[in-house]
């Protein structure tokens, strides 16, 4: 239901959520950054409104103020230690009909097209799985890294209240800027 009362806006209005000032807004991103198809959607949606991406970093995504159009949005897995696309890549796609948006938190390139029969990117699976390889390496690093952070914090919740009744208490008590320079 919400959803829907979002499409009704113009561009006149301002976002559901977020920061509006004039021109420009801000929102958060409502999907996990690995979800393409539904990041792609939901940029694709706030173009129909009139609101274009003009950056994204971490949850937070800016916009400008435009004609609403139906524009196509794509996010490209990004190769190692790949910042920007290069200015070869950038005039290819530029031909194609695409246009660089930003760069998210050094996983996707984002591209967007105003041209309904423009070609897609990447149509080639093995393109495709390259990309995509490098990130999924990069996901199941991060959840290991997380299971390890959950892990430790786990044994330290069981194992403190064994040592003492207070544990915070008393590692209060014994960090005391004037006990730790007088002992």
């Amino acid at each position: 239901m919400e959803r829907e009362e979002s499409r009704n806006l113009t561009p006149r209005e301002p976002p559901d959520s977020g920061s509006w000032d004039g021109d420009t807004c801000r929102e958060i991103r409502p999907a996990n950054i690995y979800d393409t198809a539904a990041n792609e959607s939901w940029l694709e949606d706030r173009a129909a409104q009139g609101w274009y991406l003009t950056d994204m970093s971490g949850w937070r995504a800016s916009f400008r103020r435009g004609e609403p159009g139906a524009v196509r949005y794509r996010m490209q897995p990004v190769g190692k230690k790949a910042e920007q696309p290069t200015e070869e890549m950038r005039d290819l796609y530029g031909a194609m009909g695409w246009e660089y948006v930003c760069t998210l938190q050094d996983l996707f390139h984002i591209w967007r097209c105003e041209d309904p029969k423009a070609p897609e990117l990447d149509t080639d699976p093995v393109v495709q799985e390259l990309g995509y390889g490098y990130l999924k390496r990069r996901m199941v690093w991060d959840c290991g890294i997380s299971v390890l952070l959950l892990a430790a914090l786990l044994t330290l919740w069981v194992w403190m209240p064994g040592i003492t009744d207070t544990p915070l208490l008393d590692t209060v008590r014994e960090c005391v800027p004037g006990q730790i320079l007088a002992g």
